[in-house]
């Protein structure tokens, strides 16, 4: 394989994976976590792929001299995949605390409506609050 084949392929690998984080940005975005799942699959695959090509071209490229057309190709793939990637991780961060914000709530809701427990008989804890009180909670898998 030829440096210049080897930097088509890059390129196309590149392209992939830039369209994978796209659909699973906007899995996420949509709060479609089923389909952000199974997208990780194969984002990881072409994330090794992509690692593996960039070996590759590494390894290829010592004292090659390039294509121009073909370097300009490569470096455009690579800022359109730098960009897909911070957006990617942006949304994910924004998800990720979205939950955690919610699973807090639901737990602090179930803490404070046991009550603290002052101890322990054979009947079991003695509490003190609202020992009757009790808290529901309802998730649609929306956030």
């Amino acid at each position: 394989m030829s440096f210049e084949d080897g930097m088509a392929d890059a390129v196309a690998v590149m392209d992939d994976l830039t369209a994978v984080l796209a659909d699973e940005t906007a899995a996420v975005g949509r709060h479609d976590v089923a389909e952000a799942a199974r997208l990780h699959k194969r984002k990881a695959a072409l994330g090794e792929a992509y690692a593996a090509q960039m070996r590759r071209l590494h390894k290829a490229g010592a004292g090659a001299a390039a294509d121009p057309d073909a370097l300009a190709a490569l470096a455009a793939a690579g800022e359109r995949l730098e960009a897909a990637v911070e957006h990617n991780l942006r949304t994910l961060d924004v998800a990720r605390a979205a939950a955690q914000t919610v699973f807090t709530v639901i737990a602090e809701s179930a803490r404070s409506a046991v009550g603290a427990v002052d101890g322990y008989t054979q009947g079991g804890a003695n509490l003190r609050g609202a020992p009757n009180r009790c808290v529901s909670v309802a998730v649609d898998g929306r956030f």
